[in-house]
């Protein structure tokens, strides 16, 4: 059985954005200089509950497949809507709190949907989610015992 339990910090240290990278991803998009320093100055990030509890909700993930989402589901105006206050207070926590949804979404998906009719015997990862450690981490701890791997393994 699959279970995903919410780990309580996650170490900023495991993106090693090197210096002089910008990072441009909707949720980091939206910072102001002030809390783009705040961000790269913490060690540690923390998962908001209240925020997930909030995401957990969006009625695109109720949906049935076969479904797919566009910018516009989960976009810029969906992140300042629903994190917005988070990611200027705490900007670390705010952007723990979404890479875990990615990873709870893809969870939630192979339990609801994928397992009880199949038999996996690894998830391969590819794309841009693949090179960042956080979410491949969150997504090894939420589908473990099944393996996680990438397309070059």
């Amino acid at each position: 059985m699959l279970r995903c339990q919410c780990p309580c910090a996650v170490s900023l240290r495991m993106l090693s954005i090197p210096s002089g990278v910008q990072v441009l991803h909707p949720p980091v998009q939206l910072l102001d200089q002030e809390a783009a320093e705040r961000l790269l100055s913490q060690d540690t990030m923390t998962i908001d509950e209240a925020l997930l509890a909030r995401l957990r909700r969006h009625p695109f993930l109720a949906r049935r497949p076969p479904k797919t989402a566009d910018r516009g589901e989960f976009g810029r105006d969906y992140v300042e809507r629903v994190a917005g206050p988070l990611l200027r207070r705490r900007p670390a926590d705010a952007l723990a709190t979404l890479t875990y949804f990615s990873a709870w979404t893809v969870f939630d998906a192979y339990r609801r949907f994928v397992l009880p009719r199949t038999r996996i015997d690894r998830v391969l990862l590819s794309g841009g989610g693949a090179r960042n450690p956080v979410l491949v981490a969150h997504l090894r701890e939420c589908l473990a015992p099944i393996p996680v791997c990438f397309t070059e393994d």
